[in-house]
């Protein structure tokens, strides 16, 4: 059995540019695996080269790895973007889900994979009744610092207002942040069901 996932990344380059990383990987490790990429309108393209790349990836578009490029027909504010495109992106879903059942040995819908900022997407998953991931682009230093943090919280370890520590030297333990050497890593996390 084929299997289809859909990404939705956040629209600005370097979301863009892991996503496609992230699902050139996926699909060359499980060859029943197929991923369709729906690029929303980017917030900045004010260089040839992004417009470059994107048409590079349209061009390179096969049944293993696609590219959808939802067009912009109205500029929206940098908070509403995702928002205000998400009826397109059901339509893109909807459009690609359709062209599966003309197929011979179609794949099924997996799941969308969503970045961390296009969580309005996890509706559009919730309506395909498939699960929702959330992909998140930033390095492994940046997520760990801030789980452990909100962990702190949670615990309310530190009873501090935001200058308590504003000319202080206190140092704050991470431990999941190794001291000598990188760790890398990915993390998909189901986040509507």
């Amino acid at each position: 059995m084929k299997f289809e996932l859909i990404f939705v990344p956040y629209p600005v380059i370097g979301h863009l540019r892991s996503t496609v990383e992230m699902a050139k990987l996926l699909v060359e490790r499980e060859t029943r695996l197929s991923i369709s990429v729906i690029i929303l309108p980017l917030l900045s393209v004010d260089d040839i080269s992004t417009s470059a790349y994107i048409s590079a990836l349209v061009a390179t578009s096969n049944d293993r790895l696609h590219y959808e490029v939802i067009s912009c027909e109205d500029q929206t504010t940098t908070e509403l973007h995702v928002e205000n495109h998400i009826p397109r992106v059901k339509r893109a879903v909807a459009k690609l889900v359709d062209g599966y059942s003309s197929l011979p040995d179609s794949p099924r819908l997996a799941g969308v994979v969503v970045d961390m900022f296009c969580t309005s997407v996890i509706d559009v998953a919730n309506e395909f009744g498939v699960p929702c991931y959330l992909f998140y682009t930033s390095n492994v230093g940046v997520l760990a610092l801030g789980l452990h943090v909100q962990m702190l919280y949670d615990k309310k370890v530190y009873n501090a207002t935001e200058t308590d520590f504003e000319d202080s030297e206190a140092l704050l333990d991470v431990p999941t942040l190794q001291k000598n050497g990188h760790v890398a890593s990915v993390i998909l996390y189901q986040i509507n069901k």
